[in-house]
């Protein structure tokens, strides 16, 4: 390898370590020998790599690919830093990324992230397949179509979920403790709407923000205003299973809530910090904030603001707990990297990473105890005029989903029949009004749903959202100190702007989209 080829190299590898460390410079080739590297501790640090890698050119005993040592020098300087939050891509998963922060891709509807050797859902997209399947947050993917993915990166492994439109994939589950189970997915074009808002009985309005994309503060605010000359009495906000975004949309959204004092603080390397004021005076309706799980990074802040202004109160479940900041680079090359760049803490001061925001109203999945069925193994088509065990097995859990399929008697009759299709209906599956493999595996699903006190089925409902609703029209919420919750209203302040790469807190920064 010549002197020309080595100064490439270096300057690639150079271009790894100042973008590692946020650092912008201009790079000029490495000092070849004899040249002082003291003068610049990185040279200096990357002498003993580059001494390496010689050695390598002239002595090892088989040819080598200078692109793929780049490739591994980078993502070792990455992988040393221990942080699941900073990724390096390749060009063509670098550009799957910016499609699918366009919110318009082909997959089964899954955030998912590294945490502790496993990759882990961070949420399901609402009206996706996976969503439908009751995949939830905190489940951990130990293989993909029989592969073990145990230790594998996020990337890697949403790119084995991705494929064509129409093709099946199945992944196998660990809930907590429990065994592992399989769950077959179906791939399908997802168009995520990043905003959608309604009005719930006349007099309150509903806004739920599915990610963070580019013009989701302005969104709310036009939605938040038509509510406010409507004369709303409070309004939801919805968050659940919104994993993030851009942080200067969670900034301007909160905004829109928060009457005055810090929406959030960002605190960036050398422990520099940024604080974010809202610049609204005018009470406005108060803000219920739906949150659970799912709720990550971006929501957080948001919901954070919301809650320790005093306009407004949170309702469901814990947050996920992602206090980072990512910042996205591209290379000429077409690839490029995700990297950690601050932590945000409440207006109050609080770190939430790893911990998340506990709702002042807790409405959560309650665990029920599931009777002994008779067995039901999905081997058998079964429909009306069918007769025996299973059919009584059938029987006994569509009864128990909320559904009406007659007597446990083991005779598949019209109401068999009809409760089936039903059931059929609400899971997005063929109505047939006959038992396949298919559906006794929806109907397995559905039960462990309802084990784990999800709603289902016939019973669906939203618990969170109706609570959220009852509060807000009956008045009995107050803020700490006695306050009624309401926002703030007024003019638009400037949005922080940064010069350089977008921010993200959490979404498609902060955890890979398996196809969705």
């Amino acid at each position: 390898m010549d002197v020309r080829a080595w100064q490439r190299l270096t300057v690639l590898l150079l271009a790894a370590v100042l973008a590692a460390s946020g650092a912008m410079a201009l790079l000029a080739p490495a000092p070849v020998q004899g040249q002082d590297e003291g003068a610049d501790p990185i040279l200096a640090a990357l002498a003993p790599l580059i001494q390496v890698l010689r050695y390598l050119d002239t002595q090892y005993y088989r040819d080598l690919d200078l692109a793929a040592l780049v490739r591994g020098a980078i993502q070792g300087v990455l992988d040393a830093l221990d942080d699941p939050n900073t990724v390096f891509y390749e060009p063509s998963a670098y550009e799957d990324l910016q499609v699918e922060l366009g919110g318009n891709y082909t997959g089964v509807g899954l955030y998912i992230e590294e945490r502790d050797g496993y990759v882990v859902i961070q949420s399901p997209i609402p009206n996706t397949p996976a969503h439908a399947a009751g995949l939830r947050a905190g489940d951990r993917i130990l293989a993909v179509d029989g592969r073990s993915v145990v230790g594998e990166r996020a990337g890697t492994v949403a790119g084995m979920i991705r494929g064509p439109e129409g093709t099946r994939v199945t992944l196998t589950i660990q809930r907590g403790d429990g065994e592992p189970f399989d769950v077959e997915l179906q791939r399908v074009r997802i168009e995520l709407p990043s905003v959608e808002a309604r009005i719930e009985g006349g007099d309150i309005g509903y806004i739920r923000v599915y990610q963070f994309y580019s013009g989701v503060g302005d969104k709310v605010r036009d939605i938040y205003d038509r509510f406010r000359s409507l004369g709303m009495k409070g309004v939801v906000l919805d968050l659940r299973d919104n994993p993030g975004g851009l942080l200067t949309e969670a900034i301007d959204t909160a905004r829109v809530f928060v009457p005055r004092g810090p929406v959030v603080h960002i605190v960036s390397s050398g422990g520099q910090r940024s604080t974010f004021n809202a610049r609204f005076a005018i009470a406005g309706p108060p803000v219920a904030v739906l949150v659970n799980g799912g709720s990550a990074s971006a929501s957080e802040i948001v919901a954070a603001a919301i809650r320790e202004s005093g306009a407004g109160f949170l309702v469901g479940s814990r947050t996920f707990g992602k206090g980072t900041v990512q910042t996205i680079v591209e290379f000429a090359d077409g690839s490029g990297f995700k990297f950690t760049t601050a932590e945000y803490l409440t207006p109050g001061g609080r770190s939430i990473d790893g911990v998340g925001l506990e709702p002042d109203v807790t409405v959560g999945p309650q665990p029920v105890q599931v009777p002994e069925f008779s067995p039901l193994s999905g081997r058998f088509v079964l429909g009306r005029g069918s007769r025996g065990i299973e059919v009584e097995g059938l029987q006994q859990r569509l009864a128990w989903l909320g559904y009406d399929p007659g007597p446990a008697d083991g005779v598949f009759g019209s109401r068999t029949q009809a409760a089936l299709a039903a059931f059929q209906r609400d899971q997005g599956l063929p109505v047939t009004g006959r038992l396949d493999q298919a559906t006794a595996e929806a109907l397995s699903r559905a039960v462990s749903r309802r084990a784990a006190g999800e709603p289902t089925g016939a019973e669906q409902g939203d618990a969170a959202l109706e609570r959220a609703v009852e509060l807000l029209r009956s008045g009995q919420w107050r803020a700490p100190g006695g306050r009624r919750p309401g926002g703030g209203r007024g003019r638009r302040g400037p949005t922080a702007q940064r010069a350089g790469p977008p921010a993200l807190a959490g979404g498609g920064g902060a955890a890979a989209r398996a196809g969705g």
